[in-house]
């Protein structure tokens, strides 16, 4: 019995630490400075500035700056609902001056445009959000060609929101295109950029939401996919797509074989839209409901989820562009959980923040280095490039797909929680490409570990069987 208690740490220790970054809380809200941050942190040299939806004088969010090391924390305005509040989007930086908008406050309760210069003075409304010119901004501004632009959630002709471009001394505002079902509506995200089009996702087009593309002028607007809930495709995108080689990348808060979100990839004219992940709740696979956009590093796309991962409070997570060699970097937990926002990328540090958890359970600021401390196999060196294992959870035969180096001796085995071997297959590769087909439908529903060794180099994965 002793020899099985020692497995099971030895191997659970291994399966949940494995690819784990070093994770390092920078600060603690403490509710007067703010709480609940949500949005991407901007940095400028050594200095990362934000935003909170809550907290701060009037409970209304604030915006705050802090250097990279965790040090000289500073509250640079507090927002309140005559000036606007409780933003949901991140703050952009031009030059010396930060440019955001709130969800609601100002004249009509519908939120504001605001900029600031990065000292916290000359804080300036650069325009009210009416319901007539569009309402509830949930996204962040972009700057392109000396404007900035902008989608509203709701309010314009259509009442479905609208997009917009305005001056960055709050002059020129234009509506450019109006959102309307069924061509979609409810934008939540951002625009993002690419040559002369802006991509985004909508909520709601009918049903689920959509993916679309339309030029700068606000013409030619395109449906290039419509979410829906058959064929376990993700629903309800919360977040911005990422465009990397002709694709777009981005993931649906719900949807999915276990309704909790997918990630996925299209191309930009529309075609081969693929779902990369199935995004579960449970703890033992990986994170759920992600309210984010991914961010793109060396051909890898990071994110972070809502829920799920191994304590609930959410994880971040790295995917290759093409889909394989999920990695699970950390798991948040009840020192800083609920991610509402995304990462920001210095080298090979990330900058985040979650919104509830710490030491005030007001939400904190973190950074992860992905290139520290990670427990578990180096792809680059050996050999086990593009492993995935799918279905996962699986009720009768679970796929390892796995490229290998030629002529390599592999050996799969299977672990129970209680340290006993119950699958065990060695073969030698010819190709370099794997699919080994493990029959599971006689093993109890459960927790499994997945042991892949080639040479000396292993790689472990979590398996459930219901």
């Amino acid at each position: 019995m002793r020899y099985y208690i020692s497995l099971i740490f030895a191997f659970w220790f291994d399966a949940t630490s494995i690819c784990q970054g070093q994770y390092t809380i920078l600060h603690y809200f403490n509710g007067v400075e703010g709480s609940t941050p949500v949005g991407n942190l901007v940095r400028s040299n050594n200095l990362l500035f934000g935003i909170t939806r809550n907290g701060g004088t009037y409970g209304d969010g604030t915006i705050f700056s802090m250097d990279t090391s965790g040090n000289a924390f500073r509250k640079l305005h507090d927002f309140d609902s005559i000036h606007g509040c409780h933003p949901y989007g991140s703050i952009i930086l031009n030059g010396k001056i930060l440019y955001g908008m709130t969800i609601y406050g100002g004249k009509a309760n519908h939120g504001i445009i605001f900029s600031m210069d990065t000292t916290g003075s000359s804080f300036k409304i650069l325009l009210y959000f009416n319901d007539t010119n569009g309402a509830n901004p949930w996204g962040s501004l972009i700057y392109l060609n000396n404007k900035l632009y902008g989608m509203v959630y709701s309010g314009g002709p259509y009442h479905g929101g609208c997009i917009f471009s305005i001056d960055t001394d709050g002059s020129a505002f234009k509506d450019i295109y109006d959102f309307s079902i069924p061509n979609g509506a409810y934008p939540t995200g951002t625009l993002i950029n690419s040559d002369k089009y802006f991509y985004g996702m909508t909520q709601e087009d009918g049903m689920y939401g959509n993916v679309f593309s339309v030029d700068t002028n606000g013409n030619n607007y395109k449906d290039l996919h419509d979410f829906q809930e058959i064929s376990n495709d993700g629903v309800d995108p919360y977040g911005d797509v990422t465009i990397f080689g002709g694709k777009l990348f981005g993931m649906t808060s719900e949807g999915g074989i276990p309704n909790r979100g997918v990630v996925f990839s299209i191309d930009t004219d529309g075609s081969h839209y693929r779902i990369l992940v199935q995004l579960f709740s449970t703890r033992i696979i990986n994170g759920s409901t992600p309210y984010s956009d991914l961010t793109l590093l060396n051909k890898r796309l990071y994110g972070m989820t809502f829920t799920g991962g191994w304590y609930t409070g959410g994880d971040i997570f790295s995917i290759d562009t093409n889909g394989f060699n999920f990695r699970d970097l950390h798991d948040f937990d009840s020192s800083g959980a609920a991610p509402w926002g995304s990462l920001t990328a210095s080298g090979n540090l990330f900058y985040g923040t979650a919104t509830v958890g710490g030491a005030n359970n007001n939400g904190v600021i973190f950074k992860i280095d992905t290139n520290a401390n990670i427990t578990g196999i180096d792809y680059a060196k050996a050999g086990l490039q593009a492993l995935t294992v799918y279905p996962n959870p699986a009720s009768h035969q679970i796929t390892v797909q796995m490229n290998a180096g030629q002529n390599q001796n592999i050996e799969f085995e299977m672990y129970n929680m209680l340290g006993q071997r119950v699958y065990d297959q060695s073969l030698t590769d010819q190709n370099g490409m794997i699919y080994q087909q493990i029959d599971v439908s006689s093993l109890s529903d459960g927790i499994y570990l997945l042991k892949v060794n080639e040479g000396n180099t292993f790689y472990t994965q979590k398996v459930i069987k219901f």
